[in-house]
């Protein structure tokens, strides 16, 4: 009867420490390669927009 309860607790404990893990780090199961959007650059250049709306 022993040994029923020790791999019964030890699942358990398996169990919460494995969705803890997931709810602290949800993106480090997740493959990095698979982002649907690029990253920008970062890096803005204010005299390659046209900032001055003509006016008629």
């Amino acid at each position: 009867m022993q040994r029923e309860h020790a791999l019964v607790g030890a699942a358990a404990v398996v169990l919460v420490v494995a969705v803890l893990f997931a709810l602290v780090a949800p993106g480090a199961l997740a493959d990095a390669e698979d982002d649907p959007e690029p990253q920008p650059d970062g890096r803005l250049d204010l005299s390659e927009a046209r900032l001055i709306k003509e006016f008629n």
